[in-house]
């Protein structure tokens, strides 16, 4: 593990792994530090990506990843009104969010990111694992 980074984000979920990746790849030393074992789990936010997100950011979906397709969102207001919505840029998945933001991560490690998981104790006293080293980790 380097004594210094450029930058130490907290919280594997989409926003931070993805802010590793591009980092890493600008050549940033950036590590990545969750509290918990299991990436994505358990989920904390809404699971559905429009397609043109996947596009813009650079995202290669895993098939396994995607729960369900859609074509649009029906919005519920509180005095029950409806409004549906459906375009073309309406259009995207329902993700498997601890397959997703694991992949992210993953994705962030091979850009060069380290990731310290179950960091409930301070950092200096466990190991933390770059891409290299967890390619040959056992999985669980």
């Amino acid at each position: 593990m380097a004594e210094e980074y450029d930058a130490v984000v907290i919280g594997c979920g989409p926003a931070g792994s993805e802010f590793c990746r591009f980092a890493a790849k600008a050549g940033m030393n950036v590590l990545m530090v969750d509290k918990k074992k299991e990436l994505g789990s358990p989920v904390r936010c809404g699971e559905g990506i429009t397609t043109h997100w996947e596009k813009e950011l650079g995202i290669d979906l895993n098939p396994k990843c995607v729960a369900q397709h859609i074509l649009g969102v029906d919005v519920f207001a509180p005095s029950g009104h409806k409004v549906r919505i459906k375009t073309p840029s309406s259009t995207g998945v329902v993700l498997e969010r601890k397959i997703f933001d694991k992949q992210l991560a993953m994705a962030a490690g091979r850009a060069g990111a380290a990731l310290c998981a179950r960091a409930e104790k301070p950092l200096e006293s466990r190991p933390c694992t770059t891409a290299k080293s967890a390619s040959s980790a056992p999985r669980s």
